[in-house]
């Protein structure tokens, strides 16, 4: 918990590059039972609010919530953001869209007609949209 309190900002945990892609993984100073508890929401919001619009600075094309980070309770998957700073040029994503994007682009190279069963309501249902 000391931590939290003397740190207490987001900080970039790894770096990897991959040809012209570059990578970052982001860290917010929070344990996960302070996800848990409802009036630790503002505070883990404004970290990673601020993350985001760092991000949109140094001009980071997408940005995917980890899986804490995208409670619909937290922040409605990161709608919160989007709706709060509608001229974001940053993509927020959650890891279920990120999912149904890879998908998409990868079978619709390959096939134009697939079948795709899921568990998660989350995936399916943008999916069947389509």
């Amino acid at each position: 918990m000391m931590f939290n309190w003397i740190y207490g900002r987001t900080f970039v945990v790894e770096r990897q590059r991959f040809d012209k892609l570059k990578l970052q993984t982001w860290a917010i100073p929070k344990y996960n039972v302070q996800y848990f508890i409802p009036w630790h929401n503002e505070a883990i919001n404004s970290l990673i609010e601020e993350a985001i619009l760092e991000a949109e600075e140094k001009g980071v094309k997408v940005l995917s919530l980890g899986l804490l980070n995208q409670s619909e309770e937290l922040n409605g998957y990161g709608g919160l953001y989007i709706r709060k700073y509608p001229q974001l040029k940053i993509k927020v994503v959650d890891g279920s869209s990120l999912v149904v994007a890879v998908i998409l682009n990868t079978c619709q190279k390959r096939r134009p007609r697939f079948f795709l069963q899921a568990t998660s309501q989350r995936l399916l249902v943008p999916l069947s949209r389509l």
